[in-house]
């Protein structure tokens, strides 16, 4: 009687091949790529749009606010053309662990520099449609007073729906422009803070503790009284983790930063 033999459990059988690892292999990365494609295609597409405006004359007024109006309506474009390549930039940063300090402060001044120009070019669109609704008034109204109608009659009426229809037409133009390049200019600035905030070498404090002068200074805990004056003033209470003293420094984010950056 024959024996049958066992084959202990843990032994490879001849007819399973045997698992080989297989070198793991660098995985492609486009997203950040495609980001940054698509943020220099809607830039340069909203730099060849504004290439119609010229030649530049800007002793006209009229041309002004054209150029402005045509501004403030696209704004949007080179604010996610921006976001976008931005978001490029800080993506392949986190999956290769890298720092590009360079195009964070290019990108990031580019924002700053738009968004402040949006925000500073609001006053002199306001003041030029201004100007050009006087001038349109007064031609209205001396036309008026040219014709002399009747009072009542429908050449009056004319006159008078031109003026409001004029003035509601301007009151739109200028709520309408300035509210979409007020919001698109403070986002450009956050977005620009944001991007140049990245080049800094180490989250470095823009001030130390007055008593052990260590870097490790945290926002404090503030009573009521203390939260009034930080609203007011900016000037915040800080706690230094190391020996644990509070102190009061000017600070317009609420963080141990001097300036936004």
């Amino acid at each position: 009687m024959e024996k049958e033999t066992v084959k202990p459990s843990g032994a490879p059988s001849s007819q399973v091949p045997a698992l080989q690892e297989t070198p793991s292999l660098p995985l492609p990365r486009p997203l950040p790529t495609a980001l940054i494609v698509v943020g220099l295609g809607l830039l340069l597409a909203f730099l060849a749009d504004m290439v119609a405006l010229l030649p530049p004359q800007p002793q006209d007024v009229v041309w002004q606010v054209n150029v402005l109006e045509r501004l403030f309506n696209e704004a949007s474009i080179p604010m996610l053309a921006l976001l976008a390549m931005l978001s490029g930039l800080w993506l392949s940063d986190a999956l290769n662990g890298t720092k590009s300090r360079v195009f964070n402060a290019v990108l990031g001044g580019l924002a700053l520099v738009f968004g402040l120009a949006l925000l500073l070019a609001i006053p002199l669109y306001s003041n030029n449609v201004n100007r050009i609704y006087t001038f349109r008034k007064a031609e209205i109204l001396n036309e008026k007073q040219l014709r002399k109608p009747e009072k009542g009659s429908e050449l009056a009426d004319q006159y008078d729906r031109a003026l409001e229809e004029l003035k509601a037409n301007t009151f739109r133009n200028v709520f309408r422009f300035n509210a979409n390049a007020g919001v698109v200019g403070v986002a450009l600035v956050l977005l620009g803070v944001l991007g140049i905030r990245q080049t800094r070498k180490r989250p470095d404090v823009g001030f130390t503790c007055p008593t052990c002068k260590s870097g490790n200074v945290r926002l404090s805990q503030m009573n009521p009284t203390e939260k009034s004056l930080a609203l007011v003033t900016r000037i915040h209470t800080f706690r230094c983790q190391d020996c644990g003293w509070r102190f009061r420094r000017w600070s317009l984010t609420g963080k141990p930063f001097t300036f936004l950056f």
